[in-house]
């Protein structure tokens, strides 16, 4: 379906919160703003940011955070005509009609995929080193079929060149393109060392759990909840993984369920999931216990968090077809 082309994983939003420290240079300040606005976990969202930004973009900003996709795109249609040369209105009125496309029917997606791509490409054109745009470009190639204009190799293309302005998200994204391509080995390749080189930034070890959970690589799996439980930083991860590890496994669920309120309790530090995957994981130790009346609760709170979640959607609808 045309609309999936937008759906960007828990990877690609981890990718949205920008280790501070992987920057060469500072983001755009009216694009930070609006990240921090348009924040899906309302327990972080700011609601009290400097007055400083155009009146439509932070409206566009706000819409986001409320979910309001359609009115979003018209208040940053607004912005951009107001300064059409402003490549931080462009890339976020490109990502507002990619998350209201994604919810219409494909034959909506098709008229608009266009006018979203030259919106990131514009963005991407007015300034070659804003790093969100170059990655959304990147994600928009990847993820969006041949016919429409996706392309691999032209996202290879510009990873590399992300990779030589950024070293650190120009890898992050050559990984996108090997995952895209099937190649397993060479994103393991690319994450370890990025997890060795930048030991403080989640991203690539939230990548690597990504890359592991699905293949159950359960060793590989304990082995990085080791290193990240030796962190100073990134030890709410290590409680991610535990919890990950016992709902696959169905062993040590108690020490899993203890792991996952620990880390919905703090508050999520930059690049970390929400408090939505950690509620989702949490249920499926719920079930595994027979607690299944609170598995279901888990689910429902992860939905309000993040409606966007298949995976926690379908579990539901599992467990509310097995009954009580």
């Amino acid at each position: 379906m045309c609309g999936r082309a937008f759906v960007i994983v828990v990877v690609a939003i981890a990718l949205s919160a920008m280790d501070a420290a992987a920057w060469a240079q500072a983001p755009p300040a009216e694009h930070a703003l609006c990240r921090r606005l348009s924040d899906r976990d309302p327990v972080d969202a700011a609601h009290n940011e400097p007055s400083t930004l155009q009146r439509d973009f932070r409206a566009g900003c706000e819409l986001l955070r409320d979910r309001e996709w359609v009115r979003a795109v018209t208040a940053f249609e607004s912005a951009v005509r107001r300064d059409s040369s402003n490549a931080t209105y462009r890339l976020w009125l490109g990502r507002a009609r990619g998350e209201a496309v994604r919810r219409s029917n494909p034959l909506a997606a098709l008229t608009s995929l266009p006018s979203i791509r030259a919106e990131i490409e514009r963005a991407v054109a007015l300034d070659s080193t804003f790093v969100d745009a170059r990655i959304y470009l990147i994600e928009l190639l990847l993820r969006v079929p041949i016919i429409l204009g996706g392309r691999k190799d032209e996202a290879e293309r510009q990873a590399s060149v992300l990779q030589r302005q950024n070293p650190f998200f120009g890898d992050v994204m050559l990984v996108r393109v090997a995952l895209a391509t099937n190649d397993r080995s060479g994103a393991e390749r690319i994450l370890t060392a990025l997890s060795r080189l930048h030991p403080d930034s989640a991203i690539p070890y939230v990548m690597l759990m990504e890359l592991y959970e699905p293949a159950q690589r359960v060793d590989a799996m304990q082995e990085l909840a080791l290193r990240l439980s030796r962190s100073t930083t990134l030890t709410g991860l290590a409680d991610l993984i535990m919890g990950q590890i016992a709902g696959i496994t169905g062993e040590d669920l108690g020490a899993g369920e203890q792991a996952l309120r620990r880390y919905i309790s703090v508050t999520r530090r930059s690049g970390h999931p929400s408090r939505a995957v950690a509620r989702s994981y949490l249920a499926r130790i719920l079930e595994r216990q027979g607690r299944v009346s609170e598995a279901r609760a888990e689910l429902e709170a992860a939905l309000r968090l993040d409606p966007d979640m298949p995976q926690a959607r379908s579990h539901l609808a599992r467990l509310n077809k097995r009954g009580a």
